[in-house]
């Protein structure tokens, strides 16, 4: 017969942020003494923070150029004649995030190239949802 999709359990207070999805979730420390209490966690490494503000540093033009493009391809949300644009930034973002995760993975990370392309995938996935919330108000 068919089958429907995987079930998502309710809150489940062993795991951290109460999140156990898939039969999987974080309960402990992977890296003793880098988790710090029950939350969520953010990308605040010390090397990569310094790794991304290197990077960014050294490619902030062609940043600002995807930056542009996809805002002037976006539309204005006010605008209810091109409707057609709205969400573009995010669209734009995630899919050029999610090349260049996977063009990363191939690579390993082994490379200067590599780890670019995974530094780039970040940013544009910050850069998704930063704009992405805007789908929502609408």
């Amino acid at each position: 017969g068919e089958r429907g999709p995987p079930a998502i359990p309710p809150r489940h207070d062993e795991y951290i942020k109460g999140i156990k999805i898939y039969g999987i979730g974080i309960k402990e420390d992977p890296v003793p003494g880098e988790k710090r209490g029950k939350g969520i966690q953010h990308l605040t490494s010390s090397y990569w923070i310094y790794d991304m503000g290197v990077f960014i540093d050294r490619n902030f033009r062609a940043m600002q150029a995807m930056v542009k493009y996809a805002h002037e391809r976006c539309g204005d949300p006010e605008d209810d004649q091109r409707p057609d644009g709205r969400g573009f930034d995010f669209r734009y973002f995630i899919n050029v995030s999610n090349a260049l995760f996977l063009k990363s993975e191939a690579e390993g990370l082994s490379t200067r190239d590599g780890r670019d392309f995974f530094l780039m995938a970040c940013w544009l996935a910050m850069a998704a949802a930063e704009v992405g919330h805007y789908l929502t108000l609408s």
